[in-house]
């Protein structure tokens, strides 16, 4: 075959990319328009969860003290068996009930970044 018959294929393949293209423009219009405001979410979810991870250590840590007060105050094994108790089963509420926010955090953060994708990809598109 000659060079000649090949080129219409060519030709008809760079007019489909080209079509191709200029369909998904606009579509990388909303993706650019969203992607630094579900950036933004992110990055301030991410932000609030390490706050409450530090403040969950920081309530651990004083209730570590306390134990460890407790401890040297107890005037048998069985008031520090009692104390130790004490701190194991409230630093498992401690983690259960931060757990349990961050969740709940979460699927507020993802279904906030969804109603701005939604609203902003409505705007896009009127």
């Amino acid at each position: 075959m000659s060079e000649d018959q090949h080129a219409p294929a060519s030709t008809q393949s760079d007019s489909t990319s080209e079509t191709s293209v200029t369909q998904a423009i606009p579509e990388i219009g909303k993706l650019l328009v969203m992607g630094p405001r579900l950036q933004a979410t992110m990055l301030k979810t991410v932000i609030d969860r390490q706050r409450q991870a530090l403040a969950l250590l920081n309530q651990r840590t004083a209730d570590g003290l306390k134990l460890a007060e407790a401890i040297s105050d107890a005037s048998s094994p069985t008031d520090a068996l009692e104390a130790w108790t004490a701190f194991v089963q409230t630093g498992f509420k401690h983690v259960a009930e931060h757990a349990g926010e961050i969740g709940r955090q979460t699927m507020e953060a993802l279904q906030t970044a969804q109603r701005e994708a939604a609203a902003t990809s409505m705007r896009r598109a009127a």
